[in-house]
């Protein structure tokens, strides 16, 4: 049920919710009440709040997308897309995968807005730990599927972008060298040609100079 204007179904024993939620919002909470229907917003705060205080459920819009997914009413690459539209209007509490990265690549093979727009996701609140993780299993896809060095760097110095903003370069780069080591420990020459690969991108971004005026 689409709310747009909802005086008319709030009464006295609304005004609590009112004054908390606004009019809209809280005609949404009433209906969901006596419809046991659940409520579609993506503020996160507001569907925490109806959840355990009156015991309604919520979805967002990645939920949504995931559901119209699995319901074959729109493809994975058609997700992917929508979720970096979502990016770009500053959509922030979304969660982006490998998946989402790889589709993004495969489109052209080059660094295109999609990708930009998810690559833009990979800064905090997400913990340096997780980001690390994200950003070597999608570049190891590249490494290991003969993507030639000359491409995957431009896709690399792009997910490391925003992790640099938020977090100490150092930081950023003695995470990730050790999810590599978990991951290919047991093959000295790839950890070291990975790992090198990945300080020359972080130290060439320490290195540039200021942009000229």
């Amino acid at each position: 049920l689409a709310i747009h204007s909802t005086p008319e179904i709030l009464d006295e024993s609304s005004n609590q919710a009112k004054s908390l939620f606004g009019k809209t919002a809280a005609g949404s909470l009433l209906l969901a009440q006596t419809k046991v229907a659940a409520i579609y917003s993506d503020d996160a705060t507001f569907r925490l709040v109806i959840r355990n205080e009156h015991g309604i459920k919520g979805f967002c819009s990645q939920t949504m997308l995931l559901r119209l997914v699995t319901l074959k009413i729109i493809t994975p690459d058609q997700y992917t897309k929508l979720i970096a539209k979502l990016l770009k209007h500053r959509y922030w509490n979304l969660l982006v995968s490998t998946d989402d990265f790889l589709r993004a690549f495969k489109q052209d093979q080059t660094v295109s807005d999609t990708f930009k727009a998810l690559a833009g996701a990979l800064c905090k609140p997400c913990d340096l730990d997780t980001l690390a993780k994200l950003t070597v299993d999608f570049m190891t896809r590249l490494w290991l599927g003969g993507i030639p060095f000359a491409t995957s760097d431009l896709f690399l110095e792009e997910m490391l972008k925003p992790i640099c903003v938020d977090y100490q370069k150092s930081m950023v780069e003695n995470t990730i060298i050790s999810c590599l080591k978990n991951r290919f420990g047991h093959s000295p020459s790839l950890y070291a040609l990975f790992s090198t690969t990945v300080s020359l991108a972080i130290r060439v971004r320490r290195s540039k100079p200021a942009s000229k005026s």
